[in-house]
């Protein structure tokens, strides 16, 4: 279950939101390895995806990301309002962006596919702020699998 608490306004008038954190380091995970161990080829497929769409993020590759975004992406976060494919652009092409194309590292996750659906749920930490789940929707489409949607909950202490 995933409860995004959502700020109103326009997506673009926002704080983008952070999803990794380099600070100088090498996106070894998620970029090249993360925490999972792939039970067929179309979660290697999903998880190969969704890696190279971390690479784009941290290289600032608006163009690379979005080969492997779906049109009607939207993205979902704690405190923040929705922020669409446009938007999402343009916040990994501003290489000023002050910390906003981040990636967080996977702690822990689950993948499940189903035909051509797929949803991978992960635990991150990016450094910058409290660990959250992260919730990806993919699909595939002639052939390739696409993000299709994220929701990223902030964890809270208990």
């Amino acid at each position: 279950m995933q409860d995004v608490p959502i700020k109103a306004g326009a997506d673009a008038a926002l704080r983008p939101i952070q999803i990794a954190d380099l600070d100088g380091r090498a996106c070894d995970n998620p970029c090249n390895s993360m925490p999972y161990r792939v039970r067929s080829a179309a979660e290697l497929d999903v998880a190969r995806t969704y890696q190279t769409i971390t690479k784009a993020i941290a290289a600032h590759d608006a163009g690379a990301w979005a080969k492997h975004v779906a049109d009607e992406f939207v993205s979902y976060a704690s405190s923040h309002a929705p922020l669409v494919r446009a938007s999402r652009i343009a916040v990994i092409e501003d290489r000023n962006d002050d910390g906003a194309a981040r990636v967080g590292e996977v702690k822990t996750m689950r993948l499940s596919v189903y035909g051509d659906g797929a949803v991978m749920v992960a635990t991150e930490s990016n450094g910058l702020q409290p660990p959250y789940r992260a919730a990806r929707v993919f699909v595939k489409r002639d052939g390739q699998w696409l993000m299709a949607a994220t929701a990223q909950t902030d964890l809270k202490s208990q």
